[in-house]
């Protein structure tokens, strides 16, 4: 290590996005004074884990500033479009579609949540449907779409939304921001790792012939995790009992239509695909288990759901969700892919990546060896993982398919501790837990517990404080708010080619 009068050196190794965003974020932060930086372009000897489209979302908490992106530019460059939540079919019931709204559901009657207020409906006969009271989907149902003004007093500063991003594009965009930071990019094979006597990465060993030392190496090679599978190889925690499906095939398309301000998640037999539109692309992927589903059967379905038959160079890929036990060992940082593996249904991997990449940011050192502050951004990071883990396997668990085997196997899952003393809490009370690092808000617990079909046996008594038809009328008013809203939106479509507009005359 150097002392700490001298510039430290920090060696990214990947060649994807995972390494160009870090290299971006962690150039863009950091002092040139203090820390230099390199790349090395080692090639992945497996499939990029990120399809061609991947998705953000709004965020519990705000982002560091140096994983922010510009939507603007994205969206006049680089075919990017929003997006209000996801449509998913077929999970709890065959016949059955629903809504994962961004923003919140409904309003507040005084003190009582809303949702209380559905269920008070409910026990008196009165049908409420929670994502109806959702802009956001009342939106996406439109297909209209605004991001929010800037006043607290219009319905429009409540909505929330996220972007589908063409991620090879916002690869390339990372790689251009980080060589504008002076980042050093070498092209380049990591033959082997070696390790010092106190277990930290000594230096690499290129194809090159050449050794290259550092203070600090974040591991950004997917799932070969090339750097820190050297320090420890039996890092990985398989979520495979909580998360099923364990292959995927995917496919770009080009589309002439505008795209949806929304993904879409249609469950089948024996797993899921999933839909996702931009400018120009849509990109579908099959998630599947292959103990229910033969590869052939995989590329058919997903040939089906595309109407194209241009599949000949379509291969399924295994897939192995979980995580690092920990991340960030001695002087190495497993970042994106290499850290985590989510099964998107709820969670995207770009949006684990940018989050990690905040906490780093956030937490990052001027002494790269603090244990304190290691094993705090360990803490963080597995909080989030797990929490993300945690609401993707209830579409899973309380799935509404009972004719399918892989489906009626999903319902047999046990629940880690803290998720079932989650699920029983809402049932007994109908209250929300959040802890740290969720990685999602309360409105979107509430609308998967209520569209799976899970009852709170009570709720607020405050809410008979209220009479019913002032229940109604509060409903009725938002509904109307909402609606009024809805109507002054451009559509999608028009509402992309005004940014672009914007953007390009400015």
């Amino acid at each position: 290590m150097h002392d700490n009068n001298s510039k430290q050196h920090i060696v990214i190794v990947g060649d994807g996005l995972d390494a160009f965003f870090t290299a971006a974020a962690l150039s863009t932060n950091l002092s040139k004074n203090d820390y230099s930086f390199s790349v090395i372009l080692h090639p992945s000897n497996t499939k990029t884990n990120y399809d061609f489209c991947d998705s953000t979302q709004p965020d519990p908490k705000p982002l560091h500033h140096s994983v922010c992106l510009n939507e603007d530019y994205l969206v006049s460059q680089a075919q990017a479009s929003f997006t209000f939540g996801i449509a998913l079919s077929g999970w709890n019931n065959p016949r059955v579609a629903y809504f994962h709204p961004y923003s919140s559901i409904g309003a507040k009657l005084d003190t009582v949540a809303f949702h209380h207020l559905a269920m008070r409906l409910r026990d008196e006969g009165i049908p409420v449907r929670l994502a109806n009271f959702a802009l956001s989907a009342l939106a996406a149902q439109a297909n209209r779409l605004q991001r929010p003004l800037p006043n607290d007093r219009s319905v429009l500063s409540s909505c929330e939304w996220g972007l589908h991003i063409n991620t090879k594009t916002l690869a390339t965009l990372k790689r251009k921001q980080a060589e504008g930071q002076g980042v050093n990019f070498i092209q380049a094979s990591v033959n082997t790792v070696e390790i010092d006597k106190n277990g930290h990465i000594d230096s690499l060993n290129l194809d090159s012939s050449n050794k290259l030392k550092a203070d600090l190496f974040i591991d950004c090679t997917g799932q070969e995790a090339k750097l820190i599978n050297a320090l420890h190889d039996k890092t990985w925690i398989s979520w495979s009992e909580y998360l099923p499906c364990d292959k995927k095939v995917s496919l770009t398309i080009n589309s002439a239509t505008s795209p949806a301000a929304y993904s879409f998640s249609q469950a089948h037999t024996a797993g899921w695909i999933r839909q996702l539109g931009i400018q120009g692309k849509t990109t579908l992927s099959n998630y599947f288990h292959s103990a229910h589903m033969s590869d052939e059967q995989s590329v058919s379905l997903l040939s089906e759901a595309s109407n194209s038959t241009s599949l000949n160079d379509t291969a399924c890929e295994k897939i192995n969700f979980g995580r690092r036990q920990a991340s960030w060992l001695k002087n190495c940082i497993a970042i994106g892919t290499s850290s985590v593996e989510i099964d998107p249904i709820g969670v995207s991997r770009l949006q684990l990546l940018r989050s990690s990449l905040s906490k780093l940011a956030g937490l990052f050192p001027r002494k790269l060896n603090s244990n304190a502050v290691i094993a705090e951004y360990n803490r963080r990071t597995n909080l989030e993982f797990d929490n993300a883990r945690d609401f993707a396997m209830l579409h899973y668990k309380l799935n509404g398919r009972t004719q399918d085997t892989f489906w009626k196997e999903c319902r047999t899952i046990e629940l880690p501790e803290v998720l079932e003393y989650k699920l029983k809490l809402y049932q007994a009370r109908g209250h929300i837990a959040l802890y740290d690092e969720e990685p999602l808000q309360e409105q979107s617990w509430v609308n998967l517990y209520d569209e799976h079909g899970i009852k709170a046996r009570n709720y607020n008594p405050l809410v008979y404080g209220f009479k019913l038809d002032t229940i109604k009328q509060h409903m009725h008013r938002i509904r109307e708010i909402m609606l009024e809203g809805v109507a002054k939106m451009p559509t999608h479509a028009n509402y992309l080619a005004q940014v672009k507009n914007n953007f390009n005359n400015k």
